[in-house]
């Protein structure tokens, strides 16, 4: 028995041996990169209060209607939207890739033309849990265009993710980001390494959030002392304030995105006494399903 702890023990020290020996090669392999990045004034100064999904724990995600509550009614800086294309390429703003979980649709978006997508009900699903029904079912609400959210709210700025791979739609996304002159508007980005790597390659010109596997390196390095190490190509970390495995949202680790040039986002922030407490330790703005309720804590803080 004691011979099985003794191998357990050596398996465990060998994998975290490997494991940082792994992130100094990765952090090595970056030294000859920037050690700090800049991002534009304008993002800096308009980026506290985002809106996930527009107001969408209120209204249905991802939908006019939901944009237009954040915009109206709470005054959000930022829209925070996720795109797909359809089989005729447009680009279109839902979350999934599918249509069944937010609409009266079924199967995958892009293998359905635009036609069809827009007469889908996009209201469908979304349940008032306090009345125990759908109220927006036959309201008409539908899955806009990319390009009708740019063109109804022409003065906004906008953190947009890229969640299709195949095939891809880097190349559009960013044509229609530039048509509409928007590109020092937009935080840009996609949890996918590989979409990550084509928009940054395509539009080095635009503001960008780290995919999820840069966010893992920043962390790692961090809690061995070597943030140093760690060369941003993205403007802001965008991580989840509190994950099942680890905290990002540390004061320790803002201070070294700060150092580095960068902006630290937490989303989905929905309470309102967590929205304090990562205001008071120094993140850039917060991503929230609620946009009200940061609004009333941005008004108590007299930062709004």
């Amino acid at each position: 028995m004691q011979g099985v702890n003794y191998l357990m023990a050596y398996l465990i020290l060998s994998f975290f041996i490997t494991l940082i020996i792994f992130f100094l090669i990765a952090a090595i392999k970056y030294l000859k990169s920037p050690k700090t990045i800049s991002v534009n004034p304008e993002l800096k100064e308009k980026y506290k209060h985002i809106s996930h999904r527009g107001a969408s724990g209120e209204h249905p995600e991802n939908t006019m209607l939901a944009f237009s509550m954040a915009v109206a009614k709470y005054n959000t800086d930022v829209l925070e939207m996720d795109v797909h294309s359809t089989k005729d390429g447009e680009i279109v703003v839902i979350h999934d890739k599918t249509l069944e979980r937010t609409t009266n649709g079924k199967g995958r978006i892009r293998e359905h033309t635009y036609e069809e997508i827009k007469k889908l009900d996009a209201g469908y699903w979304f349940k008032d849990k306090e009345k125990n029904d759908y109220p927006y079912r036959g309201k008409g609400l539908k899955i806009p265009r990319l390009i009708d959210v740019f063109e109804t709210f022409p003065d906004l700025r906008f953190n947009i993710e890229v969640k299709q791979k195949n095939p891809p739609i880097e190349k559009k996304v960013i044509k229609i980001i530039k048509e509409k002159g928007l590109k020092n508007r937009i935080i840009l980005g996609s949890a996918l390494v590989s979409v990550s790597k084509k928009l940054k390659i395509s539009a080095p010109d635009i503001a960008s959030f780290c995919h999820k596997w840069d966010v893992i390196l920043f962390y790692i390095l961090h809690k061995l002392h070597l943030g140093y190490f760690y060369c941003p190509i993205h403007q802001a970390l965008q991580p989840s304030a509190t994950t099942k495995v680890f905290v990002v949202a540390q004061p320790s680790m803002i201070k070294t995105i700060h150092k580095k040039g960068m902006l630290f986002h937490a989303w989905v922030i929905n309470d309102e006494k967590r929205m304090e407490e990562l205001i008071e330790i120094g993140v850039d703005a917060i991503m929230t399903d609620y946009p009200g309720r940061l609004s009333n804590v941005l008004e108590k803080l007299n930062m709004r």
